[in-house]
């Protein structure tokens, strides 16, 4: 009831300011990746709520998008290794949630973000005409698809966990 009524009331102010509803609940960073880890575990002891972009604040919101680039960087260290093209469009924030404990406290954020690709070990394309031609022109020969991750972030905006549940992974249409 309380986790309704604190939806409630920030739908009627028009926006979900996390600021003002998060207290010091993770005073480091690794206080906040035991969260994510007990989530992951016990997922049962939370209330979601899925979010739309108008149901946050303009800042929270440009936060949560910074978050988002910030854990898509090292997709080149990972997904983007195998066969794999990304689009130079922006990344796409798919999902946005928030998670409360039993008592009824926002715990996190949970975002799941996404951008273009394409699966190039199956088609035939020239690398060099990337310089020359935009990459959909290039790859449009090759399956299409999305490369999509979740990430918990903390109620203060500090900390972002990527979920060991949903990392970086090639999703095709």
């Amino acid at each position: 009831m309380k986790i309704l009524s604190c939806l409630i009331a920030a739908l009627t102010l028009g926006t979900f300011n996390a600021q003002a509803s998060s207290d010091v609940r993770y005073p480091d960073r690794n206080s906040f990746f035991e969260f994510a880890w007990n989530y992951a575990h016990n997922a049962d002891q939370y209330e979601e709520v899925q979010l739309t972009p108008h149901d946050l604040d303009k800042k929270t919101l440009q936060k949560l998008h910074h978050w988002a680039d910030q854990n898509a960087i090292i997709w080149y260290d990972t997904v983007l290794e195998g066969d794999f093209q990304e689009s130079d469009d922006a990344l796409h924030l798919d999902e946005i949630s928030a998670l409360y404990d039993a008592s009824g406290n926002l715990a996190a954020f949970h975002i799941t973000y996404s951008r273009l690709a394409w699966a190039t070990d199956s088609c035939e394309f020239d690398s060099e005409e990337f310089e020359s031609k935009r990459k959909e022109d290039v790859l449009q020969n090759c399956p299409s698809g999305h490369i999509k991750e979740s990430a918990f972030i903390s109620p203060d905006l500090r900390y972002s966990e990527v979920d060991d549940n949903a990392r970086a992974d090639f999703e095709g249409n």
